[in-house]
């Protein structure tokens, strides 16, 4: 959703009510509660209301937030899919509402029918969405959008550096763009559009022209690797989810062993890659990986001997005996903690090497910081006499002598014996043959870096990290260009005949249908007229609180939009993060089966994990029951389910209420000073 301080936003606040806004300045949750409860304002006035504050800057995000949360306060807004059926039923057809109906009827869709294009299709026009659109439209008014504005600015700083006639034909293209766009008419917004893909192209071709000839080969064998970690997962998953037992499935089998057979010969052209660029240090060190993955007979068994440095470091954090032996001591509780902070960072550089950024001065700062605190450890564990910690102190040994901590090392003969246990209903999903390849992949990357900033050329380094800057920037073009190219299309705005325009998408939007129908309605007197009045405006209610919550919390969060029978009401959150992470959050009142609560998060393009809070007895045993259908569903979608969790809604509750009063979202494109509203999601 994105909001801009425009003259149509003029529906979404109300007339200046002095007495309303004094009382709402400092009012909580409880105080506009027993507003509602006698009748002194309403729940839409709250709503307009709260949208002034954030115009305003007189509440916070998280007040708002707490405010909008209360489950008392906004209780009555009801099912937004019953309230479009009783609007429908309501329609006569002689009445000139009967204009309304096929739109309203396009978006009455049964949850039955759900699938990814109807759920993309039914989210867009929401009505949530719409204050975004409208922003969008300004293209058309001669206005390059800030996101694009920003990135031709950042594009502009970039190539400066770059003395090639490509580089002066980019700057050239981007002065002409910005000169299109200073005119109002079509056609100049259709070249416009010509032009940014254009310079996407160029772009492309500057980056290719930059990458070092010794590192391209190497780069796309080991993306090609990454992709095959990847596909032997989703096999993996499946195996495990497949009521057939492995030896018996020639399917799947079939496909593990193409995978085998695919990844080592992908791991062969790699090994003659890596002795072509034998010069680079930590070669030998590849080529050994390489040739014990080659010595496997199968890469999908789990090598009980190797374990990553990140990983046994876990192990030994989570163990008993380093858990007793925090509790007494206050310097071992302190370097546990430091040692865990230096866990993430082993991750945050795992993430970094992914996307081809040098982190060699990182990974040797973490790998001393990693010696001293085990050092520290060791000798704290050592002056402890109530607690052996011999399995530990192996482990810590085993740690201190790593060279590098992205290559894995012979764990101690204690760990490999300890089975962690696992209280989720699910897990048993090893990976195995990601685990395998993925310390060769980060290896490989760490290496393609490295030649990439230590080749003879004296611009190498400032060259890939130019090259970095430019395909991140791509990606955003390319995305905003999509936005753009359909927003060209709109060019009616609000207006009602827009209606007549189905590629308008503006025109289909729920919010602008329920608009159009309240001013109709407005001035109708009758009683059938009054009460789809009110069935309209308690609509646009849902919309306002969901714009709202998708503000205040930084994230995508919307009603169900979908007819379903057994469906009380329900709403979904949606979230990124920095890490490419995706969270989801359903909320659900069913009939019969109570409060259902569904977070999801989706990591490493197809990794899920599923937990579920119920609050019936009887629905979480008919989940258990159906576990393996679940996974197996989410396999045949190429989704792999790694962890799905069964929780009592009722033991999560206090839990959960704790957590949000520690997460506090910011928005990353509050950029904005002043009056000025820019909601985006």
């Amino acid at each position: 959703m994105l909001v801009s301080n425009n003259n149509l936003l003029n529906i979404l606040l109300p007339n200046d009510n002095k007495v309303l806004k004094e009382a709402l300045k400092d009012a909580d949750s409880k105080t506009l509660q027993d507003m509602v409860k006698n009748k002194s304002t309403s729940v839409n006035d709250i709503l307009k209301n709260l949208f002034n504050d954030i115009k305003n800057g007189t509440k916070s995000n998280s007040n708002i937030e707490n405010i909008l949360k209360n489950p008392n306060l906004f209780k009555d807004l009801g099912s937004f899919s019953k309230s479009l059926v009783t609007v429908l039923n309501q329609l006569d057809s002689q009445s000139n509402l009967q204009k309304f109906k096929p739109a309203l009827e396009s978006f009455f869709k049964d949850i039955k029918n759900l699938d990814e294009k109807t759920l993309k299709e039914q989210l867009g026009k929401s009505g949530v969405f719409l204050e975004s659109k409208i922003a969008n439209a300004n293209i058309k008014e001669g206005n390059i959008p800030k996101n694009i504005e920003k990135l031709l600015n950042q594009i502009q700083n970039i190539i400066k550096n770059i003395d090639t006639p490509a580089a002066k034909q980019i700057n050239e293209l981007i002065n002409k763009i910005v000169e299109d766009k200073s005119s109002q008419t079509n056609t100049n917004n259709n070249k416009s559009t010509e032009n940014m893909k254009s310079l996407v192209s160029l772009l492309q071709n500057v980056s290719k022209n930059l990458e070092n000839p010794e590192t391209k080969n190497l780069s796309n064998l080991t993306n090609q690797l990454k992709s095959m970690a990847s596909q032997g997962s989703l096999v993996e998953s499946k195996l495990e989810n497949s009521n057939i037992k492995q030896n018996t499935n020639p399917q799947i089998n079939t496909a593990k062993e193409q995978i085998n057979t695919q990844t080592k010969e992908l791991l062969t052209q790699i090994k003659n890659e890596v002795i072509t660029n034998k010069d680079s240090s930590p070669a030998k060190n590849i080529l050994n990986q390489i040739d014990n993955l080659l010595k496997s007979n199968d890469l999908f068994t789990k090598n009980e001997k190797l374990i990553e440095p990140k990983n046994l470091l876990n192990n030994l954090l989570n163990s008993n005996e380093i858990k007793q032996a925090s509790t007494q001591s206050q310097n071992i509780s302190n370097l546990v903690l430091n040692l865990k902070n230096i866990s993430e960072s082993i991750s945050n550089l795992e993430s970094k090497t992914q996307n081809f950024v040098n982190i060699t001065n990182g990974k040797n700062t973490v790998t001393t910081q990693l010696k001293e605190n085990l050092a520290n450890l060791k000798s704290e564990l050592q002056n402890l006499t109530k607690i052996d910690s011999k399995s530990s102190l192996q482990i810590i040994s085993k740690l201190e002598n790593i060279q590098n901590i992205f290559t894995k090392i012979e764990a101690p003969i204690t760990t490999q014996s300890q089975n962690m246990p696992n209280t989720n209903l699910s897990n048993n999903f090893s990976n195995n043959f990601a685990n395998n390849l993925n310390t060769l992949i980060l290896s490989l990357k760490e290496n393609i870096t490295n030649l990439s900033t230590t080749a003879s050329s004296p611009n190498s380094g400032n060259n890939a990290s130019i090259q970095n800057q430019i395909m991140n920037i791509v990606d955003k073009i390319e995305t905003s260009v999509k936005e753009a190219i359909q927003t060209y299309t709109n060019n009616q705005g609000l207006n009602p005949q827009a209606n007549k325009n189905e590629a308008n998408p503006l025109s289909n939007d729920m919010k602008t249908v329920l608009l159009q129908m309240q001013e109709e309605l407005a001035n109708k007197t009758d009683v059938k007229s009054q009460e789809m009045f009110k069935q309209v405006d308690k609509m646009l209610m849902q919309i306002d609180y969901h714009q709202l919550l998708s503000l205040t919390s930084n994230s995508n969060y919307v009603y169900v939009p979908f007819f379903w029978d057994m469906l009380e009401d329900g709403s979904i959150e949606m979230k990124k993060t920095d890490e490419d992470k995706f969270y989801c959050q359903i909320n659900l009142n069913l009939k019969d089966y109570g409060k259902v609560d569904l977070m999801l998060s989706l990591y490493d393009t197809n990794k899920l994990d599923l937990t579920i809070h119920a609050q019936r007895e009887h629905f979480k045993l008919d989940l258990s029951k159906n576990i393996q259908k679940l996974k197996q569903a989410l396999n045949n979608v190429d989704l792999i389910p790694i962890n799905i969790k069964i929780l009592d809604l009722k033991e999560e509750e206090e839990k959960t209420l704790e957590e949000k009063k520690v997460q506090t979202y910011t928005n990353p494109y509050d950029n904005n000073s002043g009056t000025n509203v820019d909601i985006r999601v």
